[in-house]
């Protein structure tokens, strides 16, 4: 073998290894999801299930249908919805067309849940490898990055932002274009910001200003090399391949977003920007996922006084990784560390949102923060609706500093007993951040959709209650079985026209808010239905029934309208059943869950 091949063979052998430690921590820090990958869904949320959605929804569209996953007509039937401004995740999505095939579709969502903390290690470990030079700080900043809180909590919730894998590989690359503005280094650099994007446009945002931060630090220190004409052509370069990964999907998006079919900014009844950002002490407080102590009265005290919801809150920094940024901090040299410590501090403080609130008080009553000055004011940029995201790149900041810190470390003990002191370190973090995984079965199909689902017919189904999250985003699970288009959906971003026909049909309207029901309105037809080919209409008695909110607007939102429990709730059941059963057969799919109303 010549020295060329050993040096091949050894480079591949290195990184299958490292590869194959991530995976394995990966399976032990999620047990027992890689041994349950058909049944359990490693996603406890009903966002996740809207995830799951999606991925079937992908497959559908480009195998089955042949066409774009841009639009579909399987929700909000009969007038369709755009996906353009929706959380799509073309990524996930066309690596789930294949994965699917083999696997299917449980198996599908968690083999891209598990791949997210095995690349987000690979990534963060190359990155501070180039930089460090070390292979044991590498490994344990891929650990600190891979395992924070903050990706395992979006890893059960929202598979978009569960995808940081792509952020390191794409610091890395601008980096090593600073150092040497090659084509090659400009298209890698191009290639995993568009995988980014392809993600979560969140994240795309991010290594915006990640760059921009990257360029000023730059210029401020080597001006010469910012002004390089190679540089600039280079880094123009990663722009262009980025852009040839994301146009699908970035050119709908903008000419929804130019013709108003949907609200950029958070509504304010969501609480705004404010309610979704970070308190300052949530980096600080031990994770509420850990097992150990998650039921504390005194922690679950702590985290309720905090800022935001409970998604936004988990967001702890871990207190190794902090004393190994530190060290590196007072142990490194500036020139390496500089940059890494501005980037933290800048995000950090985007994270913090509009106000400064620590245990859910508010501080520096006299000024706001950047975010409000900046993003909020920014167009697209205040898109951005959940400032407390921002946290993912202080994570990655803080993975490298801590890789440097333990490199200082780690240079001053003997070699034999660095890699004892380097899974010393891993050990630590790993405890720290242990959160085993909430799952949630998918279920059986209740009966009138195994039955339904067996009917080759072209027709559609209406179901009731018609909205509320938790209520429709099972109707699309159903819905990955059976295949009939619905008249109810869930979308981060709805766009304004897809309430039309719930909205503007008489009949579904009173369905949608049976307090109007009145006896006088019994007599409404259920006009359309049949042409519609409208086939079923099936009740949910056990679902959760809802108030008509008080500011109606066209789009209906779930966090205007209360959910009704008790009386008022079989009141509104017994109105939606005398409507029904004035006009439509009952039918032999019914169980005593759902009740089943035959239109033609």
């Amino acid at each position: 073998m010549s020295p060329r091949d050993r040096h091949v063979s050894f480079v591949f052998f290195h990184h299958a290894g490292i590869l194959t430690l991530y995976t394995a921590l990966t399976i032990g820090m999620t047990y027992p999801i890689a041994f349950k990958l058909n049944s359990d869904l490693a996603a406890y949320s009903a966002d996740g299930h809207t995830f799951y959605w999606l991925l079937w929804w992908f497959k559908k569209s480009i195998v089955d249908l042949g066409t774009s996953p841009l639009y579909t007509n399987l929700l909000f039937y009969p007038d369709g919805v755009s996906f353009a401004n929706h959380v799509l995740t073309p990524f996930t999505g066309f690596l789930g067309i294949p994965l699917q095939q083999f696997f299917g579709l449980t198996a599908t969502f968690n083999l891209i849940y598990l791949l997210t903390f095995v690349l987000s290690g690979y990534g963060v470990y190359l990155l501070v490898l180039h930089l460090a030079e070390d292979r044991y700080a590498a490994f344990l900043a891929g650990v600190i990055y891979a395992f924070s809180p903050f990706h395992v909590l979006h890893t059960q919730t929202h598979l978009d932002l569960a995808n940081i894998q792509f952020i390191p590989f794409y610091a890395l690359f601008l980096i090593k274009l600073g150092e040497r503005p090659r084509a090659a280094n400009a298209i890698w650099a191009g290639t995993f910001m568009g995988l980014t994007a392809l993600c979560s446009w969140n994240y795309f945002v991010f290594e915006l200003l990640f760059t921009l931060i990257f360029l000023v630090h730059t210029w401020g220190h080597e001006r010469g090399k910012v002004l390089n004409r190679r540089f600039v052509l280079s880094l123009a370069g990663t722009g262009i391949m980025a852009f040839i990964l994301i146009s699908p999907f970035l050119v709908p998006m903008l000419i929804d977003l130019w013709g108003g079919a949907v609200e950029l900014s958070y509504r304010s009844s969501g609480g705004g920007a404010r309610g979704y950002s970070a308190d300052l002490a949530a980096f600080f407080i031990p994770s509420n996922l850990h097992p150990l102590w998650r039921d504390f009265p005194s922690l679950k005290g702590i985290y309720a006084t905090l800022t935001g919801v409970a998604s936004e809150k988990t967001i702890f920094l871990g207190y190794t990784p902090l004393l190994l940024g530190i060290a590196a901090v007072f142990r490194v040299g500036r020139v390496r560390t500089r940059f890494w410590i501005i980037t933290f501090f800048a995000f950090m403080i985007l994270a913090l949102g509009p106000d400064l609130q620590i245990f859910g008080e508010e501080y520096l009553g006299f000024t706001r923060l950047p975010y409000n000055w900046f993003i909020q004011k920014t167009p697209l940029l205040r898109g951005v609706r959940v400032p407390a995201r921002f946290a993912v790149m202080c994570i990655l900041s803080l993975s490298i500093l801590a890789g440097w810190g333990f490199k200082s470390i780690g240079d001053l003990i003997k070699p034999a007993l660095k890699p004892i002191a380097a899974a010393a370190a891993v050990i630590l973090v790993l405890f720290e951040f242990t959160a085993p995984p909430a799952t949630s079965g998918i279920g059986n199909l209740p009966y009138p959709y195994r039955k339904i689902a067996r009917d080759r017919g072209n027709f559609a189904l209406l179901e009731v209650p018609i909205a509320l999250p938790q209520n429709v985003r099972r109707y699309m699970t159903y819905q990955t079985v059976h295949g009939k288009p619905i008249i109810s959906g869930e979308l981060a971003r709805i766009p304004a026209g897809a309430w039309n026909f719930i909205m503007g049909n008489p009949f579904v309207r009173l369905l949608h808010y049976p307090g109007r029901i009145t006896p006088s309105l019994l007599s409404t037809l259920p006009t359309g239905f049949a042409e519609k080919k409208i086939k079923y209409v099936l009740v949910h008695n056990n679902f959760e029934f809802y108030t008509e909110p008080k500011i109606s607007p066209g789009n209906f939102y779930h966090g205007m309208a209360k959910v009704v429990r008790g009386e008022k709730r079989n009141e509104l059941l017994a109105k939606i059943h005398r409507l029904l059963s004035g006009h439509l057969q009952r039918s032999s799919l019914s169980t005593p869950e759902i009740t089943v109303y035959e239109v033609y």
